[in-house]
């Protein structure tokens, strides 16, 4: 993750102004500090598992959580 402007800099808004909605989404979830931690430590985790099936499955989980999976 790049760091970007916070959301009260006047620079972050323009940002946001040029967004689709798919980046603007991203955006505001990484103004999220739990979120960024947890993307983080999904990325070292994922440095652990062989496993295609469980790095699936952890990414997944980690997509639920955070309402980024349409998979129900």
């Amino acid at each position: 993750m790049d760091t970007q402007p916070h959301w009260y800099d006047p620079r972050f808004r323009t940002h946001l102004q040029h967004l689709d909605a798919p980046g603007l989404a991203q955006e505001l979830l990484r103004q999220i500090p739990a979120y960024v931690s947890g993307y983080r430590s999904l990325g070292f985790q994922l440095k652990t598992l062989s496993s295609i099936r469980s790095r699936h499955e952890l990414v997944e989980r980690f997509a639920r959580h955070w309402g980024l999976s349409c998979t129900g």
